[in-house]
């Protein structure tokens, strides 16, 4: 029996250290990964806040995570100071991959959302969080605000802790270019909004609609897919579960 992804060339985007998994999932299924990527994850430039607001952990009633990087980030600073994570406090996730490296530092998970987008997780948040609670949320330096801004609006205090920065990952540069000019991609495969800007900024200086041109696009989620759109760009393949697992079906059903 023939896998619909047989033969295809797919491109993982995601960063070193994170593609792995991604890419041995392709293979399963009878694609051939081509990692190149894009984005750098980094710690802060300035670490003080970060001691600072884990020396008062224990005054937060909720902690929320939007993300597997907010986590490790996170812990691996907990562990540095030395310090475990406050039994009062109560943990929120934004999707299973969130959850599971939670799980991983033995952290107990109070909410997870049915929809892996910060909407549904707020959603999932309205008839827990009370006017006043303290919450942190650790996050990198590009997270978008929709959530805190929703618990802000009703009454929570909401204290944002930047536990790691998203960079453009510039060393990929020449090999991006010279897989798309040579037309060695079938499928671009895009797992977060930072994933798609800096693909479009390593692309800059060239006619980036050509090179692109004969790809199709995959996204992991709305909020993905909308930040490929404002590149002009309008993704083939969106799953309906908002994860890699949900990619890869999506991408098979779409070649089947």
């Amino acid at each position: 029996m023939t896998c619909p992804l047989e033969g295809k060339r797919i491109l993982v985007t995601r960063a070193t250290g994170q593609a792995e998994t991604f890419s041995r999932e392709i293979m399963e299924r009878g694609g051939e990964p081509i990692e190149v990527p894009v984005i750098a994850f980094l710690p802060p430039e300035e670490p003080t806040e970060i001691k600072k607001v884990l020396g008062r952990l224990e005054e937060y009633h909720w902690v929320i995570f939007t993300s597997a990087n907010g986590v490790r980030f996170f812990f691996e600073e907990l562990k540095k100071a030395g310090l475990a994570f406050p039994s009062t406090s109560k943990v929120a996730a934004v999707g299973k991959k969130t959850w599971r490296i939670l799980r991983k530092y033995d952290a107990r998970v109070d909410i997870v959302p049915d929809e892996f987008i910060a909407e549904s997780l707020l959603e999932a948040l309205k008839a827990e969080v009370q006017p006043g609670e303290m919450i942190l949320m650790p996050r990198g330096n590009l997270a978008r605000m929709k959530l805190s801004d929703g618990l802000t609006e009703w009454g929570a205090v909401v204290d944002h802790l930047t536990v790691y920065r998203t960079v453009m990952n510039g060393s990929e540069r020449e090999k991006l270019l010279e897989l798309l000019a040579a037309g060695q991609v079938d499928i671009a495969t895009f797992t977060s909004s930072s994933t798609v800007v800096n693909f479009f900024e390593l692309l800059e200086g060239t006619k980036a609609e050509k090179l692109v041109a004969h790809m199709k696009f995959a996204c992991i989620g709305p909020v993905t897919a909308e930040t490929a759109r404002k590149y002009g760009i309008e993704p083939e393949i969106i799953p309906e579960e908002y994860s890699i697992s949900g990619l890869l079906n999506a991408m098979e059903q779409f070649y089947d």
